[in-house]
């Protein structure tokens, strides 16, 4: 269903005669009408009863019922709930200007919002590192944080702010590719909760409604911009709806803001850009109904929308002559305006304070300056610069208003790189005030201090008892505070039935009677709960030592650490070790037996002495022999007895060389112990003590002769390869075939074909040229190639050049070719072969010639004029080349060819020879 569209301009004329019946009407009816809403609102605070507030709480919960007490109530939500009345302060207010962030530059767009604890919040976006920064001024500094960091190539605008009655902040803005976020900050965390696709960057605008439910108005992306589009959360369904609003025409949906009034209807202006008009829709009629301006001076440049606390909308938009203002309500008369007529005011801001009067920020385009304007008393409008900075001062502007009508204004420094932040007052003085009901004692005023704090003094009353309090809120609904208020008797305050002029504790009923009168006694043996150790137990009142057991019961009463004497020795059972045996108390070394039956009452470990030497039987090694106590090396031989107490291998040492009889191999005979390779000859006789298989050593040069090859010759052991001559002189050890090795090339002589040459060996063709000097060791007829080619010198014909080797005709010119264009004449004769680079090329191999000119070389040249007879038709006649036949020269590279082809065009030409 397409909206009803109203022409605001066309209402005067149509509503005139609607007027004068609807004042004549009032006039007649107005006693009735106030009478009757009068009794209502009577009616509504007697019966209206709201939700009762939880969690409040009383500074003092009771007092003389013939006394005022001034007492405080906290909770939370005091401020939504009071009634507010203004007045203003008679001051002048200045605008001051401070930087919210100057360490990053190029700021974007940027919304601003005060929470109810007067933190200052600013989300704004920065240009340069692409971030979504959350900024908190707590009215000393400033504190900072990245939301999101956007895509390279990526940008975030129109950032719009607001703050729900939780003090949590709602965000929607534009992002790059047409999309729309939306999140929220709880406080603690940012959450992204909606992102939609289709919407252009040509204006976001964002409004809470009573359950802090987002709309968000937008354009769809066009030319300039398209339909104008809601996306809003649908409490009925838990989830995001998101509708068109006006695709009447193209470019429709420019600079839309959007506002809700108290009964959550939805208002948005807008621009229709293709008719140059500012547009109005709302939904307050439960459909939604269209409202037009007249299209004069482009206006609806930069809107803003702002809803009335009656609920009329005030509109603030841009046109050629200025800035100009628009407020009515639907149906009804609007009234319109300028505000400033210079029409370089761009980029509005706008706010109502508590009064409706209407604070706008703007950008001065010309001056670069940040302006503020405002609608006097008189109805005419003011306007100031706030902050005349350097280029582009004032762009990306926000504005909000607390609820100490205080004004807060974020915006950009876009030279300096700098968001800045400014704050002035309106001179707005807000009241907030709550009556308080307590019980059937009436109502007092209580004043609200904050959203979680209210003052006042309470009634008095007749009589003493509970009363329960509950408010009227500002709508005239009743509020149970789930809190009661005691009235006491002023001469007897706790009403204990003991006066206030005897009663130790006056404002607490009780019954004690001993250490205080008429305080509370809870287990009723006379003595007061706060001077009774044992508040509870009536058995106990006194703890002296204040060990937690009552003197009563205690055996030690003076003794806090001792209550009980089990066994009645006089000693505590705390410090008593035997609690349970009267013959002992103390067990000195811990051992677990008293001192007074312990024979080593200060040895843990020990208690007995069995045979009387002084060792307790513990550490006696034999404790039924006074004689022996240790056994120190545990052979069971007493130490004194032991010739080895410390070695329990050994006990005697027959022949007395000092080595036990059991680890003695010769016990009898004192000059020798030990025989280490056991082959019967002691160490200290044998050359050898390790070595069972030797005893002698003839030559004295450490091997023993047993396995000395050489053992009368003391300068050899071995003959590895058993040719008779020992290792150490045998340059070849290990091989019986060589002893020596003259030239010491590591070749014995034996085998070495030239024992007296060091850098020879062998001679594989035996040409009397060793191989390592030979370069063609396996040939006899050849040992060098001078030029690296392959062939022997002796054999090869050009034994300098490495590209020839043969001559079959012996001419002096080489077999092979170096020329590919040659193949073709060449390969057909079978001598020789093609080598890139080859020199001294024979044409004609088979034949011997002296020819040289244009490299044929070789062939025959009867004439000897250095060309071949092959290619000259005069063969004797050294004079006459003119007629070379030039088409037989294969190859000959561009110049012969020219040649050739001027010759074949020359008249009287001779015949070619072939």
């Amino acid at each position: 269903m397409l909206p009803i569209i109203y022409l605001i301009n066309d209402f005067p004329k149509l509503m005139r005669p609607i007027i004068l019946v609807m004042l004549l009407l009032t006039a007649t009816c107005m006693p009735l009408i106030s009478t009757t809403s009068e009794l209502e609102e009577n009616s509504n605070q007697s019966r209206q009863t709201g939700g009762a507030i939880n969690g409040a709480s009383l500074s003092q919960s009771s007092g003389p019922m013939n006394e005022s007490q001034a007492v405080t109530i906290t909770g939370t939500g005091f401020l939504s709930m009071a009634e507010n009345t203004i007045s203003n302060d008679g001051l002048s207010h200045s605008w001051t200007t401070s930087i919210a962030d100057s360490i990053q530059g190029g700021y974007g767009a940027n919304g601003i919002a005060v929470t109810s604890n007067g933190d200052v919040h600013i989300v704004y976006f920065n240009y340069d590192t692409r971030q979504l920064k959350h900024a908190v001024y707590n009215g000393q500094s400033w504190s900072r944080s990245v939301i999101s960091t956007a895509a390279a190539g990526s940008q975030y605008r129109f950032v719009e702010l607001q703050v729900d009655s939780n003090d949590h902040l709602h965000v929607a803005h534009w992002v790059t590719g047409d999309y729309l976020n939306y999140r929220t900050y709880d406080g603690s965390s940012w959450t992204l909760n909606y992102t939609t696709t289709n919407v252009d960057s040509y204006g976001v605008s964002l409004a809470l409604n009573s359950l802090n439910h987002a709309h968000i108005s937008f354009s769809t992306p066009a030319y300039v911009c398209g339909d104008l589009g809601l996306a809003y959360f649908n409490a009925s369904t838990s989830s995001w709806t998101k509708v068109i609003l006006d695709s009447s025409s193209t470019y429709i949906g420019c600079y839309s803001s959007v506002g809700i009034d108290s009964n959550d209807a939805v208002h948005v202006t807008y621009r229709d850009h293709s008719n140059s008009r500012l547009n109005y829709i709302t939904n307050e009629s439960s459909s939604w109904d269209k409202y037009q301006l007249n299209n004069t001076q482009s206006p609806a440049y930069f809107n803003d929308l702002a809803v009335k606390s009656n609920d009329d909308v005030f509109i603030i938009q841009r046109n050629q002559n200025g800035i100009r203002y628009a407020e009515g309500t639907p149906g009804g008369i609007w009234t319109q305006g300028g505000v400033y007529s210079n029409n370089n005011g761009e980029e509005n801001s706008l706010v109502l304070d508590a009064t409706d009067t209407p604070h706008l920020i703007h950008w001065h385009s010309s001056y670069d300056d940040l302006m503020y304007s405002t609608r006097t008393s008189s109805g005419s409008w003011s306007t100031v610069a706030i902050d005349s900075g350097s280029d582009d001062t004032g762009r990306r502007n926000s504005v909000t208003i607390d609820h100490n009508n205080q004004l807060h204004v974020a915006y950009s420094d876009v030279n300096n790189k700098m968001l800045k932040y400014a704050t002035k007052s309106t001179g707005l003085v807000s009241s907030y005030t709550i009556e308080v009901q307590f019980g059937n004692l009436g109502n007092v005023t209580a004043t609200v201090v904050s959203d979680t704090e209210m003052q006042l003094n309470t009634p008095t009353s007749t009589t003493t008892g509970n009363v329960s309090l509950g408010l009227w809120d500002s709508s005239g609904t009743y509020r149970p505070l789930n809190l009661n208020y005691y009235y006491t008797n002023p001469s007897d305050t706790d009403e204990d039935g003991v006066s206030n002029s005897q009663d130790d504790c006056p404002n607490t009923a009780g019954n004690s009677t001993i250490d205080q009168i008429g305080c509370p006694d809870s287990d009723g043996d006379g003595y007061s709960d706060s001077g009774d150790s044992f508040p509870l137990d009536a058995t106990e009142w006194y703890d002296s030592d204040s060990d937690g057991v009552g003197d009563n019961a205690d055996v030690f009463p003076n003794d806090s650490t001792e209550t009980v004497d089990s066994d009645g020795d006089g000693v505590g059972d705390n410090s008593d070790e035997f609690p349970n045996d009267s013959s002992e108390s103390v067990d000195s070394d811990g051992d677990g037996v008293g001192d007074n039956a312990d024979a080593f009452p200060n040895d843990s470990s020990e208690t007995l002495d069995s045979d009387g030497d002084g060792i307790g039987d513990n550490a006696d090694a034999f404790p039924n022999d006074s004689t022996e106590n240790a056994d120190s090396d545990g052979d069971g031989v007493g130490d004194n007895s032991d010739m080895f107490p410390n070695d329990a291998n050994e006990t005697a040492d027959s022949d007395g060389d000092g080595v036990g009889d059991s680890t003695d191999a010769f016990p009898n005979d004192s000059s020798e112990d030990t025989d280490s390779d056991g082959d019967g000859v002691g160490d200290n006789s044998d050359p050898f003590p390790n070595d069972g298989n030797e005893t002698a050593d003839s030559d004295g040069d450490g091997v023993g002769d047993n396995s000395d090859a050489l053992p009368n010759d003391g300068n050899e052991t071995t003959d590895s390869d058993g040719d008779g001559v020992g290792d150490n002189s045998d340059s070849f050890p290990n091989d019986s075939s060589e002893q020596d090795d003259s030239d010491g090339d590591g070749i014995g002589d034996n085998s070495d074909a030239f024992p007296n040459d060091a850098t020879e060996d062998t001679d594989a063709d035996s040409d009397g040229v060793g191989d390592n000097s030979d370069e063609f060791p396996n040939d006899p007829n050849e040992q060098a190639d001078s030029d690296g080619d392959g062939y022997g010198d002796n054999a090869d014909a050009f034994p300098t050049i490495s590209t020839q080797w043969s001559d079959t005709d012996g001419d002096g010119y080489g077999d092979n070719w170096g020329s590919q264009s040659w193949n073709s004449v060449r390969e057909q004769y079978g001598i020789g072969q093609y080598v890139p680079g080859a020199i001294r090329s024979d044409y004609c191999p088979e034949n011997a010639g002296t020819s040289n000119i244009d490299g044929y070389f070789g062939c025959v040249d009867d004439d000897g004029d250095g060309i071949a007879n092959i290619f000259e038709q005069n063969t004797t006649d050294t004079a006459d080349d003119s007629e070379d036949d030039s088409s037989a020269l294969p190859s000959i590279g561009i110049v012969g060819t020219l040649f050739a082809t001027l010759l074949a065009l020359l008249p009287n030409r001779k015949e070619r020879i072939h």
